[in-house]
This record gives C-alpha cells, sequence and structure tokens, in this order.
C-alpha cells in the first residue's frame, strides 16, 4: 500500500489506515501488508494538526502497490500538483486500486478517475464538491467502491474501509479480529 499526503492532511486518517493494517500483520501468521508513505511536496509535511511527518519524497522511485490512497484533507479544494495528478492517472493504468480520502477526492477527480462514478466525501465539503465536479455522483455514505477506484469519508470511515479490505483478503475472520 502507498498513503500519498497532501500538505494539511488529517493526521488521525492516516494513523487508522496503518493501525488496522499493521494489527491485521500482527494477528496473522504472516505479512499481509506493507507500505510507504510518500509526497509529491517534500519530505516533510504539515498535517491539519500542526504535528509534522517525515515521508518518502523520492517520488520517481515509489514501489508498486495493490492500493494507493490519496490522503487529504483542509486546503485540498485549491491544492494543484501536477506531478502526482499525472502519476495517479498512470498507478491506476497499471491496475493499482485508487482510493480519495477524505479531500484526497480533489487530486482523484482531477485525475479523471471519479468521472460518472459515484463517491465520496467528508460530510463537510459534500456541496463544494459537487459543485466543483457536476460529473461525479457524490453520495453521502462511509465510502463507496467503483471497481479499482474509491473513496472515503475521513477519519472514522477509514477504519471500515480498511476492514472491507481486510476482509475481503482474509476473509471475515481476520477482518473481525482485527475489528476487536
Amino acid at each position: 500500500m502507498v498513503f500519498v499526503v497532501v500538505p494539511r492532511f488529517n493526521l488521525s486518517v492516516l494513523v487508522n489506515m496503518i493501525e488496522a493494517i499493521r494489527i491485521t500483520n500482527y494477528l496473522s501468521s504472516r505479512q499481509s501488508f506493507s507500505w510507504e508513505v510518500v509526497s509529491f511536496d517534500g519530505p516533510t509535511i504539515a498535517a491539519s494538526s500542526g504535528a509534522t511527518v517525515h515521508v518518502k519524497a523520492d517520488t520517481d522511485n515509489i514501489g508498486a502497490a495493490d492500493y494507493v490512497f490519496v490522503v487529504a484533507s483542509w486546503g485540498a479544494e485549491t491544492y494543484q500538483n501536477k506531478k502526482l495528478i499525472s502519476w495517479i492517472r498512470k498507478r491506476s493504468r497499471q491496475g493499482e486500486r485508487i482510493c480519495a480520502v477524505e479531500l484526497g477526492c480533489y487530486p482523484v477527480a482531477r485525475a479523471g478517475l471519479l468521472a460518472g462514478k459515484e463517491a465520496t466525501t467528508h460530510w463537510s465539503w459534500m456541496n463544494g464538491f459537487q459543485e466543483s465536479f457536476d460529473n461525479i455522483d457524490v453520495k453521502e455514505q462511509i465510502y463507496s467502491i467503483n471497481n479499482r477506484t474509491m473513496s472515503c469519508a475521513g477519519a472514522l470511515a477509514v477504519v471500515d474501509l480498511m476492514l472491507h479490505i481486510i476482509e475481503d483478503i482474509h476473509g471475515p475472520g481476520l477482518s473481525g479480529e482485527v475489528a476487536d
């Protein structure tokens, strides 16, 4: 898994996603998941809380992934990074599953991956997102899955999404243990 963080991302989103897969690795008999946290905006990224996170910034050498999560929050509605948008498109063409988390829907929509699809975002930004992208069917729900493109509402909703992914890969038994 690759977690792409955008400046002012929600730190609890990142922590909740990583904790779900870390616990899965702990409870299973093998390492089920590996991950890296990257950014197209430098090696030190400030979260919306002001906390900073050191991430991989060598974006030319990001490993292949089954899942790519674009994690963004406040400010993502005006965030423009053409290199990230191109990279998202490329990864999607290569067959990687792309997930827009919270306001990560903005860069993923700018990459054209949500056009004509059902998507969700944080409830407080739904109207603004719909106004910006009238070709996307915005739904108020925890997450949306459209084949290889997903979207998720935010910090607590990501736990449900991660449990869904864990269940798809390992079945309901392990997913239930992680939930417990």
